[in-house]
């Protein structure tokens, strides 16, 4: 999950750069282009978008950056869950037994269904 998420980071970031520019025009700027000063004010305005999208892709960022940590958090806890599971010598069939087992497995099938999802839109994002 950790490589996903750097990859999804890697490519959110870059998709954004080379996206649209947003409020600053960069269509058609090597049109009109006769001096330096040209050449620079093109240059100038290229750089102002780029710092428009890298202050627009920072909230995503930070976003993405909070997920990790969650997604740490949650495996922690799923390590600790198991650990204590062993430790107790329970086996499938005793979890099954536990009158929320049904529960358990209908979100199973949910977070099965919601990452098959996920991974259908990351292949058609990369």
């Amino acid at each position: 999950m950790n490589k996903l998420m750097t990859i999804f980071g890697a490519f959110f970031l870059s998709s954004v750069v080379l996206t649209s520019c947003g409020d600053v025009n960069v269509k058609d700027l090597d049109k009109g282009i006769e001096n330096e000063e040209d050449a620079v004010e093109a240059m100038i305005t290229i750089k102002k978008a780029q710092i428009e999208m890298i202050n627009k892709a920072m909230g995503p960022m930070q976003e993405l950056a909070d997920m990790q940590d969650r997604v740490d958090d949650i495996n922690d806890a799923r390590k600790d869950v198991g650990e204590t599971i062993s430790d107790e010598e329970w086996d499938d069939d005793d979890l099954e037994d536990a009158d929320n087992w049904d529960e358990y497995e209908d979100l199973e099938d949910e977070f099965d269904d919601l990452r098959e999802d996920f991974m259908k839109l990351r292949d058609k994002a990369f």
